[in-house]
């Protein structure tokens, strides 16, 4: 108990470990708050020529699927290259008349964006607003020995449009399944715990632990430093940063997550060890959690999963430590087996890396 107690009071001592815990608390809601706050950004629309009919319809159609009118071409192809839309269409004057004669090519100007993240959303919205104007112009056509004119067909699809006679969707949710907003908060949760901790437990736990295992052997023996000074330690700054962090994550309302933190600690608090008694140095460390971090916001989908366009990125992320907490989110068992096999590779690194340097228990 004296050693739990001496090591509790060696941690608080720490500015830096106190540091940790704080952040662990305070940023990972924020993260959380970040991602309920934003949203995809829009499209937006110009109509060159009011009076048509047919552009009044589809227009209609536009700003019911989310799309933003503007006043001028030139304002849209603006705001599509600063990145305020995502991308932008142009209705032309006389569709009217280009629908009459069957004239389709190229009815509309559809400017996209190389950052542009939903576009074939969008055209596919513009599209069926297109369509939804053609229609008339289809059935006349298929009508034409019957007598029936455009005029008639035109009414008629008029009259079912303005009295809602429309096919409608039959929605049910999958139990489990997520809304895009709750599936974003997630991996903005995830983001957040996985570096805050690899960074906590590199810095917080396995550097200045092994440097205190290092120093206090040649003092008083490999078995007594083990015993009072290098596993209280693991487990109070362990503990510590997985109840900071727990109380990050129960303040986002992830409350189930809290147990795969554990799971996640040990993986990297192991990977931490063995790199550590391996090379017996700090620096290449630090260099290594910086390189780690950069490669997390390139590969870990926080806004979105890369591996849909480069699937190998499915692959190579998989060895990044960060990454590690989004399989245990995934199966916590198969988590929980790598954390097992983990410490007892671990405990078969110290033990060789002591007999190399010829430390005795």
């Amino acid at each position: 108990m004296k050693n739990l107690i001496f090591s509790i009071y060696r941690s608080i001592r720490s500015v830096s470990f106190i540091s940790i815990l704080i952040i662990l608390i305070t940023v990972i809601p924020l993260f959380a708050i970040a991602a309920d706050t934003i949203s995809p950004t829009l499209a937006g629309f110009v109509c060159e020529e009011m009076d048509d009919s047919s552009v009044q319809k589809i227009r209609a159609y536009l700003l019911d699927n989310g799309f933003i009118e503007l006043d001028n071409v030139d304002e849209l192809y603006s705001e599509v290259a600063d990145g305020n839309l995502d991308c932008g269409v142009v209705v032309p004057a006389g569709i009217q008349s280009r629908l009459r004669t069957g004239d389709l090519d190229g009815l509309l100007l559809f400017i996209d964006s190389p950052t542009a993240l939903r576009s074939d959303l969008w055209r596919e919205f513009a599209a069926a607003a297109v369509y939804s104007v053609y229609a008339p112009y289809i059935t006349a056509d298929i009508l034409a020995d019957s007598g029936i004119e455009l005029d008639e067909v035109l009414e008629v699809y008029d009259h079912m449009m303005a009295s809602g006679y429309l096919f409608t969707f039959e929605i049910e949710t999958v139990s489990g399944a997520s809304e895009p907003e709750q599936i974003r908060k997630t991996q903005f949760t995830l983001f957040a715990s996985a570096v805050l901790i690899f960074i906590g437990v590199i810095f917080g736990v396995c550097i200045p632990v092994v440097s205190d295992l290092n120093t206090m052997i040649m003092r008083i023996g490999a078995r007594r430093t083990i015993k009072y000074l290098f596993i209280p330690q693991v487990i109070i700054r362990n503990l510590l940063i997985w109840l900071a962090g727990g109380i990050g994550v129960w303040i986002t309302g992830f409350m189930s997550h809290i147990p795969m933190l554990g799971i996640y600690i040990i993986l990297i608090n192991c990977a931490g060890f063995i790199l550590l008694f391996i090379f017996r140095g700090k620096t290449w460390l630090q260099i290594y959690t910086t390189l780690i971090c950069i490669a997390t916001v390139a590969l870990c989908p926080i806004f979105i999963d890369i591996a849909l366009f480069v699937p190998v990125v499915g692959y190579l992320r998989q060895l990044c430590p960060t990454y590690w907490l989004w399989m245990i989110h995934a199966n916590a068992e198969l988590g929980l087996i790598f954390g097992i096999i983990s410490i007892c590779l671990t405990i078969a690194v110290l033990i060789l890396s002591f007999h190399r340097r010829r430390i005795q228990f």
